[in-house]
């Protein structure tokens, strides 16, 4: 019986992973990992990448991504299994990612008017940046300034 070695709740650079998806993969093969999935946070753009090199390294691998919810509190929910190029999916993944990034500006925009800089040195991607606003917005009420 073959040993299996799963991982199935990683992230590149276009979340909040510092390695490539190609990179993930091949990690995921020197460590013995048979089985894998890419989940970044609310994207898709790493699947292809990672799935091609993933299989290239004959790897068992699925798709996946992690959906951040709010319903009260915060939720990650982790999804498998589905079409990458699903337009349905790669639509409303897109616009909540758009949205995202329109409240970062408007956190930032805000924040300089109170005489805060934000700087997003060497930050991985604007999904990144959008989540590090995330949490300044939680350490400075952003709602009550918006």
């Amino acid at each position: 019986m073959q040993n299996l070695k799963l991982d199935f709740h990683m992230h590149s650079p276009a979340s909040d992973g510092p390695l490539s998806p190609a990179a993930l993969a091949e990690e995921c093969f020197s460590l013995g990992i048979t089985h894998a999935a890419l989940t970044d946070h609310d994207t898709l753009c790493g699947q292809r990448e990672f799935l091609e090199r993933a299989a290239e390294l004959g790897i068992c691998v699925t798709s996946g991504v992690e959906l951040n919810a709010e319903h009260p509190h915060e939720l990650h929910i982790l999804g498998y299994g589905f079409d990458i190029d699903n337009k349905e999916l790669t639509e409303a993944l897109d616009s909540l990612a758009q949205h995202r990034l329109t409240r970062a500006s408007r956190i930032v925009a805000e924040l300089a008017k109170h005489g805060y800089t934000v700087c997003a040195v060497g930050t991985r991607s604007e999904e990144a940046v959008a989540e590090y606003l995330t949490v300044i917005d939680e350490l400075v009420d952003a709602s009550s300034i918006l």
